[in-house]
């Protein structure tokens, strides 16, 4: 069972790590925890609110 967007975690994408083709893989990212390695296709990119823009 997946979580609602509204408990999903929030974290900042800090570097992209490309594979050997030169496509990016995955991604460093910085929670509230610490860093993590995460692979791209388990990140979301968030929708910002026109007053962030």
């Amino acid at each position: 069972m997946t979580a609602p967007r509204t408990q999903w975690r929030l974290a900042i994408v800090e570097e992209l790590v490309r594979g050997n083709d030169g496509l990016v893989r995955s991604a460093k990212v910085q929670t509230k925890n610490g860093l993590a390695h995460r692979p791209i296709v388990k990140l979301y990119q968030i929708e910002e609110c026109e007053n962030n823009i």
